[in-house]
C-alpha cells in the first residue's frame, strides 16, 4: 500500500529558559507549508525580541529556518519535514 505524502511544518523557540515546541500545520504540498514558514517569520518579526541583523543573519533554506537573538539566547528554528502517511 503507498502511503500519501505530507508536509510538516515544527517549530522549535527559546525564550528566556523555556523551550517551545509546536507543529505550525501539516499539508498536502510543499509550497503550502513553505507558505507556513514564511508567514512564522513574520510572526517572528512582531515579538520585537530580534533585530534587523538577526534576520540578515538568519540561516535559511527552502526546508528551514533559523534565527538567533545576537543580544541574548533567544532563537527560532522552523522546520519542513517531508513525511508518507498510510
Amino acid at each position: 500500500m503507498k502511503g500519501k505524502k505530507v508536509y510538516v511544518v515544527l517549530e522549535e523557540y527559546y525564550n528566556d529558559g523555556d523551550t517551545e515546541s509546536s507543529v505550525l500545520g501539516v499539508f498536502d504540498t510543499m509550497e503550502k507549508a513553505y507558505n507556513k514558514l514564511e508567514e512564522q517569520i513574520e510572526v517572528y518579526k512582531s515579538y520585537g525580541v530580534f533585530d534587523t541583523e538577526d534576520f540578515d543573519d538568519a540561516e535559511k533554506d527552502e526546508n528551514s529556518y533559523y534565527i538567533s537573538c545576537s543580544c541574548d539566547d533567544y532563537y527560532g528554528s522552523i522546520e519542513i519535514i517531508e513525511q508518507i502517511v498510510q
